[in-house]
């Protein structure tokens, strides 16, 4: 339904965005073939501002034009409201899977041409990998994924075995999504009492183990520049200004990370910030000498 301006679904508003898409369009013509753009954010499942937030970001994400969004904490107000926009469904294959209390989300350029999957992980919290396999770019695949929240560890641990057998197949990966834990201290560390772990034995150690063929886009390009998506002393969203953290991430198999930057940190005024987290947009291109793709016992999937 449309009203002023506005494409109402399920009681969400999002603005229409017809200018924004339209530079979205002519953005992705002139975006040299081999690149790919990637973007990964937690949309943050809360009501509160939650059609200013959501509208701010769907604005953001068109004005980047990224090649392949993917999403995290969509709830299926949201899930509806992007499966029936009319922009973005002019310029994405929006993945078809149920989305529970909240769930993940892949907004595929349409020309790729997108087989969706999705993949059961070990959860207690019904989280799951969903792939898109990219017809239009052969051994190529991007993937987003919400790793098991909170002091979960092991599970994270388990989910990445998963997610990494999943890509094993393709030459060309993407992983990206909200891990749930930093790349210099593990969860909790920064609450009172929390013990800091030693250098190599960190969670973050275990990224080189189980993905060995992935580089993590941020400190390729950003080096030691923390990154915290996850940022309590700027995010008015988050409520421990302790917790500043590298939570999200865009690791690339086979690609080359050219430009990485976190969106969703400048606002309008008088205007929410889109999230509790700071989303990610990474441009890649092929590298010169990519991995081999390793035949892999197919995990459980299940048709989106």
């Amino acid at each position: 339904m449309l009203r002023r301006g506005l494409q109402i679904s399920c009681g969400l508003c999002l603005p229409l965005l017809e200018a924004e898409a339209n530079a979205s369009t002519l953005t992705m013509a002139a975006r040299p073939e081999a690149t790919l753009t990637v973007a990964t954010w937690n949309v943050w499942f809360d009501r509160q501002h939650m059609g200013q937030r959501y509208s701010a970001l769907l604005r953001t994400l068109l004005t980047k034009a990224p090649d392949v969004v993917g999403l995290q904490e969509v709830v299926p107000a949201l899930a509806d409201a992007l499966r029936t926009h009319e922009a973005v469904s002019a310029l994405y294959d929006v993945s078809p899977n149920a989305i529970g209390s909240y769930g993940c989300l892949l907004l595929v350029r349409r020309a790729l041409r997108p087989h969706f999957v999705e993949i059961d992980l070990p959860t207690g919290m019904g989280r799951t990998l969903l792939v898109a396999e990219l017809a239009a770019r052969p051994g190529m695949a991007v993937a987003t994924v919400h790793l098991e929240s909170l002091d979960s560890e092991r599970v994270r641990g388990e989910q990445l075995v998963v997610a990494a057998r999943a890509l094993g197949g393709a030459t060309h990966a993407v992983l990206m999504g909200d891990f749930n834990f930093d790349a210099t201290r593990t969860w909790g560390e920064w609450r009172d009492g929390g013990v800091a772990r030693s250098p190599g034995t960190l969670e973050n150690d275990a990224l080189p183990r189980i993905l060995p063929h992935f580089v993590d886009a941020w400190p390729v390009l950003r080096g030691a520049e923390p990154g915290f998506t996850f940022d309590g002393a700027i995010n008015p969203y988050v409520r421990d200004p302790g917790e500043r953290m590298r939570y999200d991430r865009v690791m690339a198999k086979g690609l080359r990370p050219e430009q990485i930057e976190m969106l969703g940190k400048e606002r309008e005024e008088a205007q929410p910030v889109p999230s509790d987290h700071f989303g990610l947009f990474a441009t890649l291109v092929p590298s010169p000498a990519s991995p081999p793709a390793r035949a892999q016992t197919p995990p459980h999937t299940r048709s989106p």
